[in-house]
């Protein structure tokens, strides 16, 4: 059961998002837009963004499929997944980035394990007969019509058949039931034999409930957001304490020491998040930035302390009056161009 929320909030028109690409299909070009859907990295712009879906980092192009296993990228500011090629597949054409020191393949030609000199070790999987040289050309230049599923070999002894044990059911699309208080039920779709086997994140793993699946911590994959352990089973059921949220902290601060603490942190990170002057461009990492500084602003009201709320109430101003300046900016360039003077 899917259950969709009535919009609760009026539709208003802007200039910072483009409009749909022809990557999108036609049914999902009209308003509202998906907001973080998993495949929403493939159709922006030329359609050539990376998405990360755990554990891997994918990126389609030119009618291919790139993916990077823990390619990372550290800043002072900021650490982010980076899409590094390990291991690319169109048409179906395979190469990789790295070289292939041995490739095993079973006498069906659907399995097929190469060990490359990274270290890593991936499976190509196949539903019918794909014949593979070692320099990853195919063997036969008759075309392939099937489904194709490639995976790396997580640490553990027993990985590998886990893999060849699952690797013949898919899913294809999911549910989720939101009906009873602080519990989802997902219901997997799926494709093909055996069981479903996915990865579970260790804030699922604190909530799932072991009712029709099975958790396999010896099987599992390093990510930027934690460990990920295979599940095997297509319903998964999340069930938390109930929740009581507040604008402020649950208990308050009654500390006095811990009060004084507080307030010495906040003085201190408000200069940080509220600058004299603003220098970010994007409707992004403004949001992002104005979330921080809430977040400061909610401290020091629950605290009382008028001095960092002001500070606060006066960069999101800021923020405000630079998102006109640019709107009309881009309004001023859309009279010209329709007008022939850009």
């Amino acid at each position: 059961m899917v259950v969709v929320l009535e919009q609760a909030f009026a539709y208003a028109s802007h200039t910072v998002a483009p409009d749909p690409t022809n990557l999108w299909a036609e049914s999902i070009r009209k308003p509202p837009y998906p907001t973080n859907s998993g495949w929403l990295n493939f159709v922006l712009g030329d359609g050539t963004c990376a998405e990360y879906l755990h554990p891997y980092m994918i990126k389609s192009l030119t009618g291919g499929v790139s993916v990077c296993y823990r390619c990372r990228g550290v800043t002072p500011a900021l650490i982010f997944q980076a899409c590094c090629a390990k291991f690319d597949c169109g048409n179906p054409v395979f190469s990789t980035a790295h070289a292939v020191l041995e490739l095993r393949s079973n006498p069906q030609e659907t399995r097929h394990k190469l060990v490359l000199n990274d270290g890593q070790t991936w499976f190509i999987y196949s539903s019918s007969k794909l014949p593979v040289d070692k320099d990853l050309s195919l063997a036969s230049h008759k075309g392939f019509k099937g489904v194709i599923r490639i995976a790396l070999l997580p640490c553990g002894d027993d990985s590998e058949d886990f893999l060849d044990q699952h690797s013949k059911c898919y899913p294809v699309r999911g549910t989720a039931d939101f009906t009873v208080p602080f519990r989802v039920k997902y219901v997997w779709k799926t494709l093909g034999r055996g069981e479903l086997l996915m990865l579970s994140l260790p804030d699922h793993r604190v909530i799932l409930q072991d009712h029709k699946i099975t958790v396999l911590p010896q099987f599992s994959y390093v990510s930027i957001d934690g460990s990920l352990e295979g599940v095997v089973g297509d319903h998964w059921h999340l069930q938390t304490d109930p929740l009581h949220l507040g604008w402020y902290s649950l208990q308050g601060v009654n500390s006095p020491e811990a009060r004084d603490d507080i307030i010495r942190a906040a003085i201190k990170e408000v200069d940080r998040v509220c600058p004299a002057k603003l220098t970010i461009r994007s409707t992004y990492f403004s949001g992002k930035a104005l979330a921080r500084a809430a977040r400061v602003g909610l401290i020091a009201e629950e605290l009382k302390c008028p001095a960092i709320v002001h500070r606060v109430q006066g960069v999101a101003r800021s923020h405000r009056d630079a998102a006109s300046e640019r709107k009309a900016e881009e309004e001023v360039q859309e009279k010209g161009s329709k007008n022939g003077r850009w």
